[in-house]
């Protein structure tokens, strides 16, 4: 109805805040196909007849024809442009942050901190288009198209090269953990949009360790070994706390980013554990500082150990790369012991690492967990950082 893509989302109730007192609520218990040119065409109760409140007004977000593919988590994706009829994919020739920034911009997330992913998200279709490619955007554009770039579906790529990208949430949120019994890493979760003005608690509903894993990242915490409770574990929030369910798949990196639906009971608020590990990294065998094998330690220093490849990519690559004090951009994952093996009285500390190139250690970032493994080190993985 409003000339965009039809693949859009539904934000949370309320989400753009309460209508006005004096407007009238037209439509309840909509059920539509999504084929219908109207609402009128979809099923719903009688005109004027319903039971809803200001704070339960729908919302809708429209892509502007874009998407994020092959992920599982709204936030991240390979990127898809509906052209001509068809989605296709994006070249990821000259393809940077400015560009990524106004894919983000486009879906509703920040313009700042948009990460460029070069492979991570696999390959589309081969019977899907490639519709840009040599896309050089200034980063204020509001869609793409108003860049540079060849002519639409003219290019030299092939899927291989299709890009993908990582937003950021467009509201920062705060999280703090508060409730009898709860420390720096434990507590009953509550959540703030407004600088720490109010606060909302979370309710157990559809609650695991997917949103217990964001939640501890966008603490600074380990994603390593979180624990989660329901029922008020840490007591009740206040009472005149609102309280919100999120569903998330686990990479996102704020929770803001994740489906989210209305209120409930106090009752039900959630708690999580977390796991505070002081883990240094540094690059080894290269030749010269900004490259090398990846080594970690979580004893200061003590003892060092390596990192598996399995999985390793650029955005894990480009974690490192800002914790050693680098830039992200540009960092370049290794395999296979590209800066030679690691000694065999080391240990293999992690495997299956998977950030999404925002966060501000890897130990914020997905992993088989401290120690678990089945690698060699001929597998150590290896980073190079532009300096």
């Amino acid at each position: 109805m409003l000339g965009m893509a039809s693949d859009s989302s539904v934000p949370t109730i309320s989400f753009f805040s309460p209508s006005l007192s004096s407007q009238q609520q037209l439509i309840h218990g909509l059920n539509c196909g999504g084929n219908e040119s109207t609402l009128a065409e979809c099923g719903h109760d009688d005109f004027g007849s319903t039971p809803c409140g200001n704070s339960d007004i729908a919302a809708v977000i429209c892509t502007k024809g874009i998407r994020l593919a092959n992920s599982g988590a709204r936030d991240q994706g390979r990127v898809e442009i509906f052209m001509n009829g068809e989605w296709g994919t994006i070249c990821d020739d000259n393809f940077g942050e400015a560009e990524a920034g106004v894919v983000c911009g486009m879906l509703g997330y920040a313009r700042n901190g948009a990460i460029t992913a070069m492979g991570t998200y696999g390959s589309g279709s081969t019977s899907q288009p490639i519709h840009l490619d040599n896309v050089d955007c200034e980063g204020n554009e509001d869609t793409l198209l108003e860049c540079k770039h060849n002519a639409i579906d003219f290019t030299d790529c092939n899927h291989k090269e299709d890009v993908g990208v990582v937003c950021k949430a467009a509201t920062h949120a705060v999280i703090r953990l508060e409730g009898q019994g709860s420390t720096e890493v434990q507590g009953r979760v509550e959540i703030s949009t407004d600088n720490g003005v109010t606060w909302s608690t979370i309710r157990s509903d559809n609650f695991d360790l997917s949103e217990a894993k964001v939640l501890c990242r966008m603490l600074g915490f380990s994603t390593y070994n979180v624990t989660y409770w329901g029922n008020a574990f840490f007591g009740e929030g206040h009472a005149y706390m609102s309280s919100k369910t999120f569903d998330c798949y686990g990479t996102e990196t704020s929770v803001l980013n994740c489906n989210t639906s209305g209120s409930c009971p106090h009752s039900k608020d959630v708690g999580v554990r977390c796991t505070k590990v002081d883990l240094q990294v540094r690059l080894v065998n290269g030749s010269k500082s900004s490259e090398g094998r990846m080594e970690l330690s979580i004893d200061n220093g003590v003892t060092w150990g390596t990192v598996c490849d399995d999985a390793f990519d650029n955005l894990d690559a480009a974690v490192v790369c800002n914790m050693l004090g680098y830039g992200r951009s540009g960092a370049t994952a290794k395999a296979s012991a590209f800066f030679g093996a690691g000694q065999s009285t080391q240990s293999i500390l992690l495997s299956h690492l998977s950030c999404n190139g925002h966060e501000n250690t890897i130990i914020e970032c997905n992993s088989n967990g401290l120690g678990v493994h089945s690698c060699g080190h001929g597998d150590d993985a290896g980073v190079i950082c532009i300096p």
